[in-house]
């Protein structure tokens, strides 16, 4: 096989002849489906260089016991590690900003992962069907982080039934459906200096008993039906400007369905109508 900058052909599949693979130094990236359904890779080193592990790199490599990432990786795609059934941890480096959907969806026997302050963006389903995850709790809601920093990213509220949540001053994300059908839910706040930056899709869908949400500065991006069938929603601050709010990338439907809800920002008001610009 010859790796040259990225990896040019499909490994074997369940005929794969090595236990355990090293990928070549000068190698600089490992593309889509290099190799997925190896059924006899139990171990991999991916050297430093490589900055990208492709869509379905490693889906189905059900016997990968460990994997070794460098600090050069800045992205996990969609789908990199689905269904490694073995693996029990994962340390992702600090230089990674983006995981990708599902990308460890059905790894069910993984135990921890390590996610670093670098990150900004998780795809949905990414932790789905994880079930052996361990998660760090903090006021009604499980978290993921690393030993520095444990609340980086807020998985899933305690139970469907909370009515408050404080949301801990270092977490980048709401992780995807994190709140979804919590309709008890009343009020969530957010730290004065909370660095929040992603809101995903689905968070609060079906809050029917939310009625305002303070929104920091920080965030850059608010997910697809973010906020759906929030009925009840009619008061949003948002910690800056109206132009600020306008540059905040916002999903399909992120708004769908709410109460007819005014934002303000530091600078004024603005409408629901107006808001959407």
């Amino acid at each position: 096989m010859s790796y040259g900058k990225s990896i040019k052909t499909r490994a074997l599949g369940e005929k794969a002849i090595a236990d355990t693979l090293v990928i070549p130094s000068g190698a600089t990236a490992i593309p889509d489906f290099a190799f997925s359904g190896c059924g006899k890779l139990t171990g991999m080193n991916v050297p430093s260089g490589v900055t990208s592990i492709g869509h379905c790199a490693f889906s189905g490599c059900g016997k990968l016991t460990s994997i070794t990432i460098p600090q050069s990786v800045t992205g996990i795609e969609d789908r990199a590690f689905e269904s490694c059934g073995k693996l029990v941890h994962i340390e992702i480096p600090n230089s990674v900003t983006s995981i990708g959907e599902r990308a460890f969806e059905c790894c069910r026997n993984l135990k921890s992962i390590t996610i670093p302050g670098s990150v900004t963006r998780i795809g949905k389903y990414a932790f789905s069907n994880c079930d052996s995850l361990q998660y760090n709790e903090y006021d009604n809601s499980y978290y993921l982080g690393n030993s520095e920093n444990p609340y980086v990213v807020l998985i899933k509220a305690e139970n469907k039934n909370i009515t408050s949540c404080a949301v801990n001053s270092g977490t980048n994300i709401l992780y995807g459906y994190a709140f979804c059908y919590c309709r008890a839910l009343t009020d969530l706040t957010f730290a004065e200096n909370s660095r929040l930056t992603s809101i995903g899709s689905c968070v609060f869908y079906d809050c029917e008993s939310l009625r305002a949400i303070t929104i920091p500065q920080s965030v850059t991006s608010i997910g697809e039906s973010a906020f759906y069938g929030c009925s009840r929603l009619t008061r949003i601050a948002y910690k800056g400007t109206k132009t600020q709010w306008r540059e905040i990338s916002k999903g399909y439907h992120w708004n769908c369905h709410t109460g007819d809800y005014t934002v303000t920002c530091t600078d004024g008001m603005l409408s629901k109508s107006a808001s959407e610009q």
